[in-house]
């Protein structure tokens, strides 16, 4: 593609602010490093486990690192990725690693205090969404 009559070559992704974006607006590219580094970061807390820090500060860990690694950007297209990148994101979270006791994903999730990262990721669209003030709101509702 000319520009400026020179050559540009085309990409199929480009990075934007930390934002993997995808020719198609998938996020698949986005979502998928996001899980990369995750994973890496999760192996540090296997590693921090071994040495004896408590469950608690683990979790704090988990949270501020891998929790905000995951959902970095969500609200920009989060709500638009497949079910199948979902999943991805949930199994990196599923907290065996840190959550010592606990059978079910949902029990390790509530010992932890986290939601799911699908949840997370909703609320998170839901609080950056602009809402309509009281003032413009039409008020002739028929029930």
């Amino acid at each position: 593609m000319p520009i400026s009559h020179e050559r540009m070559d085309t990409v199929t992704t480009a990075k934007f602010l930390g934002v993997t974006i995808d020719c198609y607006l998938t996020f698949q590219s986005h979502v998928t490093e996001r899980i990369t580094k995750a994973r890496k970061l999760a192996y540090v807390l296997v590693r921090l486990k071994r040495v004896g820090i408590p469950t608690e500060d683990l979790i704090e860990i988990y949270r501020a690192r891998i929790l905000s690694l995951l959902t970095y950007a969500a609200p920009t297209g989060f709500t638009h990725i497949s079910q199948t990148l979902i999943t991805n994101l949930e199994r990196v979270q599923n907290l065996k690693i840190i959550v010592p006791g606990e059978e079910g994903y949902e029990d390790r999730l509530h010992v932890a205090k986290v939601t799911t990262v699908e949840a997370h990721i909703c609320k998170s669209f839901v609080k950056t969404t602009p809402r309509k003030s009281s003032k413009t709101q039409n008020t002739n509702y028929t029930i």
